[in-house]
């Protein structure tokens, strides 16, 4: 997510983007893992827990890290 962020920032500042659409941009580029990749791993029968384990350590860390986006943005 720290890359998602880096790169969030980066195409910001490429654009020349500010105010809404910045914080839009950065917003979205460090969203979290969906949780489809739980739904593949499963159908693709490899390693499901590590695919769980993913998905729910990516929506923690966003439930902290977009509303300390939210006040910085």
């Amino acid at each position: 997510m720290v890359l998602e962020l880096a790169l969030g920032l980066w195409l910001a500042s490429l654009f020349h983007l500010d105010g809404l659409d910045r914080a839009i941009t950065i917003l979205s580029a460090c969203a979290p893992a969906g949780l489809n990749i739980v739904h593949f791993a499963s159908s693709e029968k490899v390693d499901r827990d590590y695919a769980a384990t993913l998905a729910a350590s990516c929506m923690v860390a966003s439930m902290i890290l977009v509303p300390v986006l939210l006040t910085i943005l």
